[in-house]
């Protein structure tokens, strides 16, 4: 989990400034040192870890979806993001259990949509 999580901040970091207006690239600076303080600490249900786990999953997902806003496609993104999610929830029944989970994967999605969109 840590691994691939620093993995993708990582990969994903050259591809966010590249396609960031000037003056926002500081966004997905926060929003991937969030997903890589996420990846730290992969034991939510502890309650120290559960902490940083939770603060880092909400930078992250926040500073995420303020990036996607500074993207041309954003709106596609989003929706995109989101109609993915709620298959996702309708086909688990997990939203009750996996609310902030949910959450993260509608920020993740958005993020990845809106990089893809733009080299495109």
């Amino acid at each position: 989990f840590t691994a691939t999580l620093w993995a993708m901040a990582f990969i994903l970091l050259p591809a966010l400034l590249e396609i960031t207006p000037d003056g926002w690239k500081w966004l997905a600076f926060i929003a991937l040192a969030g997903i890589g303080f996420v990846g730290s600490a992969p034991f939510f249900h502890d309650s120290g870890e559960g902490t940083v786990h939770t603060v880092a999953a909400i930078i992250a997902a926040v500073f995420g979806l303020a990036w996607t806003i500074t993207t041309s496609y954003w709106y596609a993104a989003l929706a995109l993001a989101f109609c993915i999610c709620m298959l996702g929830i309708a086909a688990t029944d997990s939203w009750r259990s996996g609310k902030t989970f949910w959450l993260e994967m509608l920020a993740f999605g958005a993020v990845y949509f809106s990089a893809i969109f733009e080299q495109m």
